[in-house]
């Protein structure tokens, strides 16, 4: 039976984006999302996700987003388990990046005119950097 792993979220950086690289220089950048959903008379729910980005687009999420940053990200889930120091069975689930799609400015801009969604480079970033 074939089956999909796909996610489609968008939403707000919760932290700053944390860029490290493999022992084989590959450069992977963690951010943390959140995302809201109203329902009812104001009632809200919040759901929080950590993110892995890799390549071009962990640096380049890592150089002009920031917390708070608005992100679009089309993705995999990705399941994980182990066991902690102390004996208990630890498990996460997290979004490993695909696309990503920066909705909001980019860092340094934030006093500049809006940019236009479709021309990202116009933004401030060099259209060589642009990771998508």
């Amino acid at each position: 039976m074939p089956s999909i792993n796909k996610v489609m979220i968008m939403g707000n950086l919760t932290r700053d984006p944390e860029l490290t690289y493999t022992p084989k220089n590959t450069p992977v950048c963690k951010v943390g999302m959140a995302m809201n959903r109203k329902f009812g008379d104001n009632q809200e729910e919040v759901t929080y996700v950590n993110v892995e980005i890799w390549g071009k687009q962990a640096e380049a999420t890592n150089k002009y987003m920031h917390k708070g940053s608005s992100l679009f990200v089309e993705g995999r889930l990705k399941f994980s388990s182990w066991a902690a120091q102390d004996g208990s069975k630890r498990q996460k689930l997290e979004v490993t990046a695909e696309k990503v799609t920066f909705m909001g400015q980019p860092r340094g801009t934030q006093n500049a005119a809006p940019a236009p969604a479709q021309a990202p480079q116009s933004a401030g970033i060099p259209e060589d950097e642009i990771p998508f």
